[in-house]
């Protein structure tokens, strides 16, 4: 009795700590794939499959940025020059000769502050233009094709504006297979799941 009582108990120690090691590995095993190494990983293999659809460095990346800075700066610049010479030409400061003389300044000065001003709405355009393009891949990256009520919905924008956002994101090869379907209703992310989406 006493020896099966003995075997008994190691038997069942040895199933506790087999049962603690399983519980422990998979415990191990939840951590690692649910931890954000792992999840930036497979992301990252997403991401490079992905840049075969969409452009890695799409148009306007960096010239949004000068456009900006550029046409700020301008647009402080001759904005106050164009008012200076106004102020002089509407007040007449000095002579007749000096007033008539300003005429021509003002008129290049002014037409460099308003080239700034187009130059920086151009870039804020262009920079709102790249920051949806991001949030549409994010819709995109999974499933590799999209709702345009989705995508409409992650931008803040309605579907007839999307609808035009994205015909020019392809116009400008930032979806490089990208595809709208004729209901408009769908936006299609490569050429061979659009040719499964017609069968």
């Amino acid at each position: 009795d006493s020896f099966n009582t003995t075997t008994e108990n190691t038997i069942n120690e040895v199933k506790n700590q087999v049962k603690d090691a399983s519980n422990y590995i998979g415990k191990k095993v939840k951590d690692y794939s649910s931890s954000e190494y792992v999840k930036k990983m497979f992301k990252s293999k997403n991401i490079n499959e992905m840049e075969k659809y969409i452009a890695k460095k799409p148009k306007g990346r960096y010239t949004g940025k000068i456009y900006n800075y550029v046409g700020a700066f301008g647009s402080i610049g001759f904005g106050i020059s164009t008012f200076v010479l106004s102020i002089i030409a509407i007040f007449g400061i000095g002579s007749n000769v000096l007033r008539s003389g300003i005429i021509i300044p003002l008129s290049i000065v002014a037409a460099f502050f308003a080239a700034s001003v187009y130059l920086t709405y151009k870039g804020v355009n262009i920079r709102k233009r790249i920051e949806r393009f991001k949030k549409y891949s994010d819709c995109l990256i999974e499933k590799k094709y999209c709702t345009i009520d989705k995508l409409a919905s992650s931008v803040n924008k309605k579907n007839k504006f999307v609808l035009k956002d994205l015909e020019k994101m392809m116009e400008l090869n930032m979806f490089r297979e990208g595809h709208i379907d004729e209901d408009k209703k769908y936006f299609i992310l490569s050429d061979k799941i659009y040719d499964e989406y017609l069968i």
